[in-house]
């Protein structure tokens, strides 16, 4: 595929992700402040700290927790987990997990089944990928067990 071609994808893809941000915000249908949340993720620790204040606690819990997994976790392009399987990208994400996640929450619904997978590498989609399992379901910690659970991270503080 053509560099041309994964930039057009690439763009396709992020503005998806802001339109379907947008939406999920109009329809009342968004658990967190999303939107707000997508601008910060790029930004340097201070300015991510001074914008968690408008956050609720929980949702601020949440950032923060998430941000404490990152910490432990990092398996870049791939590595094999104590589970045998392949984990990528700074949460560790594997294809399962990836896969289903991203459906359940529509994620990327302008890519192809076969182009999910571009996306496994990127931090800042882990994290909101993450953010949304946990605002879901605190039970979805159990996808980072090791680093909460043996590396003594804890849950969330909510």
């Amino acid at each position: 595929m053509s560099k041309r071609k994964i930039a057009l994808l690439v763009i396709i893809g992020v503005v998806g992700i802001i339109l379907n941000g947008l939406w999920l915000q109009k329809s009342g249908k968004m658990p967190l402040n999303w939107a707000d949340f997508l601008g910060m993720v790029n930004m340097p620790t201070s300015e991510r700290e001074a914008v968690k204040t408008a956050f609720s606690a929980e949702e601020t819990a949440i950032v923060e927790w998430v941000d404490e997994i990152a910490k432990y976790e990092n398996c870049g392009s791939g590595i094999i987990d104590t589970n045998g399987r392949k984990s990528f990208g700074d949460l560790c994400f594997q294809e399962t997990t990836f896969r289903t996640y991203v459906k359940k929450y529509n994620l990327l619904p302008q890519c192809e089944e076969a182009e999910i997978m571009n996306w496994i590498t990127d931090g800042d989609f882990q994290r909101e990928l993450a953010y949304r399992m946990i605002d879901e379901d605190i039970e979805n910690w159990r996808h980072w067990y090791t680093t909460v659970a043996i590396k003594k991270v804890g849950l969330p503080q909510m």
